[in-house]
């Protein structure tokens, strides 16, 4: 039965393997996005990360997560999808706060400095992104929301590691 779920799983692993391509978003790893994860995509990020068996794999791919998370923001954005901003903003803190509490849960002290950098790199990108719209816009005030959830993540970071 191990065997047959073990099957399974790599054949899910290798049919719905993708790739992203196109937009960067200026962080140290260059996450780049052509469009938002769909359901097989998150389905199979979620997969992943259960792959993920040590605790700095499992924190390291969650910031993988992050840092995608923010590219497809940037890019809906881009693009002008305004549709989709309400929805991208949403996602871009739920992985934060995910990552967030992984770390400060599991006590990875050495990951602090790396996070407070990329949370700073964060704010700035975002910072940029509230351009894009009309001071006061409920998009701008999504943006400033994300803006915020960074600033208190990072406060947790600094007081809990």
């Amino acid at each position: 039965m191990k065997q047959t779920i073990f099957i399974f799983l790599a054949f899910f692993i290798l049919l719905f393997r993708t790739t992203e391509n196109t937009l960067a978003v200026e962080t140290p790893q260059k996450t780049e996005v052509n469009h938002v994860a769909n359901v097989v995509e998150k389905l199979q990020e979620k997969l992943n990360l259960f792959l993920k068996f040590s605790k700095d794999d499992k924190a390291d791919y969650q910031k993988y997560l992050v840092e995608k998370r923010l590219a497809e923001l940037k890019y809906v954005i881009d693009t002008k999808q305004g549709n989709l901003v309400e929805e991208t903003t949403s996602r871009y803190t739920t992985y934060l706060g995910n990552y967030s509490s992984f770390v400060i849960k599991n006590k990875l002290i050495n990951k602090k400095e790396n996070i407070l950098s990329m949370y700073n790199n964060h704010q700035k990108i975002l910072e940029q992104l509230q351009n894009a719209f009309e001071p006061g816009s409920v998009f701008q005030m999504l943006l400033q929301h994300d803006i915020n959830t960074i600033k208190l993540f990072s406060t947790q970071i600094k007081d809990n590691l």
